[in-house]
């Protein structure tokens, strides 16, 4: 993840102005599907699969009845507009919520193509090297 000092992105759940988040999808098609339109062809990345890794506490946004809590629909947090102002505001300033409250991250709905996949967006370097301590080091990439 990118030290906000140096870059800072902005997207759904990372405030361009706050800290940067690192954005996960749950399949390979997800990852496709967030990638390739910003950032180029597939072949120019390498795309690692982990099993058996523990991710807790996490806020579900793709769960009804935990939008419901929060105080949310699915189209405000999926809706996809000609500035990113409009997109963000509302997943940002959920973001920021979860952040404070000391959510680990957010799994959340996709929002391009189809929208048949889910993301994982984590919150904190520290918290990513703790998880990954437990990956086998040998992990290759997956076959283009």
């Amino acid at each position: 993840m990118t030290d906000r000092n140096a870059y800072s992105s902005w997207g759904r759940y990372d405030h361009k102005e706050g800290e940067n988040a690192m954005y996960l999808s749950k399949t390979l098609p997800g990852n496709k599907t967030e990638l390739v339109p910003h950032y180029g062809r597939w072949d120019e990345y390498n795309t690692y699969k982990f099993d058996n890794v523990s991710i807790g506490n996490l806020l579900d946004l793709t769960d009804d009845a935990v939008r419901q809590k929060v105080g949310v629909n699915l189209d405000a947090i999926t809706k996809i507009t000609e500035t990113e102002i409009d997109m963000y505001d509302i997943p940002n300033t959920i973001a920021e919520w979860a952040r404070k409250k000391g959510y680990n991250g957010i799994i959340a709905p996709g929002t391009r193509g189809v929208k048949d996949y889910e993301n994982i967006i984590l919150f904190n370097q520290n918290y990513i090297d703790d998880v990954l301590k437990h990956v086998p080091s040998d992990i290759k990439p997956i076959e283009k």
